[in-house]
């Protein structure tokens, strides 16, 4: 947990040192390098499941932890920092392109079409995602790109490279701890992977998101939970199926309700940030009440 916060901290002033740099604004930073280095871990367990030969288990991450950083996680945000106002331009194209990699996702699950060439044409759509934001779509005219030497600029890289490196090693050790608990009680590997590593991967997420808003970036805080969902969709399962050819949804109780939250959350999470640009402590009890719901849902016999 030490180096998880440890890490965070460093990854948020890299980024908000490159943001400056480029001229972007918090939630641009939010929604290109903090949502990708910390959604490393949900992506590589994905990855390594898959040519393991247990899908499933990358599967239950990658949506468990969807409903859990678009329910759970802004809850937090918002009850320890106060309300999240947004600019509204960028969070509110982020909020649409996150629902809708979703939708798109859990339908290929569903449908048993994600297989290896569709894996990779999300990789290049998300891809071409970021690649549009970077190019200027995110430009903050308030914050004008500031000059920086080659050395200012190098350090700043070093630090968000270092960081999620050691943010991924630390969520690496307590991810492990807590998978090896859950299969000596006899989870099933869904299960595994949707309550244990779905909740457990969320650490960086976490401290990402309150130690940016401590350092006054909500903004930035905001933009990584939605970038991070779109990550986890084309990125994440993208990868999976690419690797380790097609993937579909096991059926079980517990597969339908995660896929079926995994849908709604981030829809739910739109709208609010739609209404009036900011999720407010009422925004974040009815999360809450949410996710408290699917956790219910998944322990049903």
């Amino acid at each position: 947990m030490v180096g998880i916060y440890v890490s965070s901290e460093f990854l948020i002033r890299g980024s908000r040192l490159s943001a400056s740099m480029a001229g972007w604004s918090g939630e641009a930073a939010g929604a290109v390098i903090l949502s990708l280095a910390s959604a490393l871990p949900e992506v590589l367990t994905g990855a390594v499941s898959s040519l393991g030969g247990a899908p499933a288990l990358g599967i239950g991450t990658l949506l468990g932890s969807t409903v859990v950083i678009s329910t759970a996680v802004p809850s937090l945000l918002v009850l320890a920092k106060g309300d999240v106002v947004t600019k509204g331009r960028l969070s509110d194209r982020e909020a649409v392109v996150a629902s809708a990699s979703n939708a798109l996702v859990i339908g290929l699950l569903v449908s048993g079409l994600l297989v290896r060439e569709v894996g990779t044409a999300l990789m290049l759509a998300y891809a071409a995602y970021l690649l549009l934001i970077a190019r200027g779509e995110a430009i903050d005219q308030d914050y004008p790109p500031a000059r920086a030497g080659r050395k200012k600029a190098v350090f700043a890289l070093l630090m968000i490279v270092s960081s999620s490196l050691l943010l991924y090693a630390s969520a690496s050790l307590a991810v492990s701890s807590s998978l090896a608990l859950a299969q000596d009680i006899g989870f099933s590997e869904f299960l595994v992977g949707v309550v244990v590593l779905g909740i457990g991967v969320e650490l960086p997420e976490i401290a990402l998101s309150v130690m940016s808003s401590g350092m006054g970036e909500k903004g930035m805080a905001l933009g990584g939970i939605l970038g991070s969902n779109t990550a986890k969709a084309l990125l994440g399962l993208g990868l999976m199926s690419a690797l380790g050819g097609g993937l579909s949804l096991p059926l079980s109780i517990q597969s339908v309700s995660t896929a079926a939250f995994s849908l709604i959350s981030p829809l739910i999470l739109y709208m609010m940030i739609r209404t009036g640009f900011k999720l407010s402590r009422l925004d974040a009890a009815m999360l809450l009440l949410l996710y408290g719901l699917y956790l219910a849902m998944l322990f049903l016999r």
